[in-house]
């Protein structure tokens, strides 16, 4: 609930009063809660005016609307959100069997310019398009974080695979020295 959130934010911004804090809003998909959203952060940022208070989420970006793109937009200095995306429109669909929200990545882009990041899960079955997903999401205008999916059973011949579009991603990076890496290479 809303009480709920305002009390737990009350708290942590209670234990850290000299803290810029950044309340990272998550679960399944943020949005189906849209209507909280609003009302949480606008609620801190009155009662704290002179308190530097950011929030942000990751979405899968289906639920976006005008509505929301609009409260994003006008709150985008304070309020930012990453997007899940698995690369190219065909990686996308075999790893979560829906279309990829193309349009939501490029306003995506458009509100948060070279700040907004595609949280890219590489599988098996997209293992050996990473190199291509990447570019992809770049050409988009976002910044790229892949990592590879959890719980599954990877072997020697997946680590070659991954090995060969690393070392295509490095090759690309190297002789495009303009563009910025994936997140994992500026470590």
């Amino acid at each position: 609930s809303l009480e709920d959130a305002l009390e737990i934010a009350e708290k942590e911004l209670s234990d850290h009063p000299n803290e810029d804090v950044v309340f990272d809003i998550f679960g399944g998909e943020p949005f189906l809660a849209f209507d909280l959203i609003p009302r949480f952060c606008e609620t801190l940022w009155e009662r704290h005016p002179d308190r530097n208070l950011h929030f942000s989420c990751i979405t899968n970006g289906t639920l976006i609307d005008d509505t929301i793109a609009g409260w994003l937009q006008r709150n985008s200095n304070r309020f930012f959100s990453h997007i899940s995306l698995d690369g190219t429109p065909q990686m996308h669909y075999a790893n979560r069997g829906e279309k990829m929200p193309v349009e939501t990545a490029k306003l995506f882009a458009k509100i948060w310019p070279n700040r907004a990041t595609a949280k890219m899960t590489v599988s098996k079955e997209t293992l050996g398009s990473l190199f291509e997903g990447v570019l992809y999401l770049n050409e988009l205008g976002l910044r790229v974080a892949p990592s590879l999916a959890r719980g599954l059973e990877w072997d020697d011949s997946d680590l070659d695979i991954y090995r060969r579009e690393l070392r295509h991603l490095v090759d690309y990076y190297s002789k495009n020295p303009d563009k910025e890496p994936i997140e994992m290479f500026q470590l």
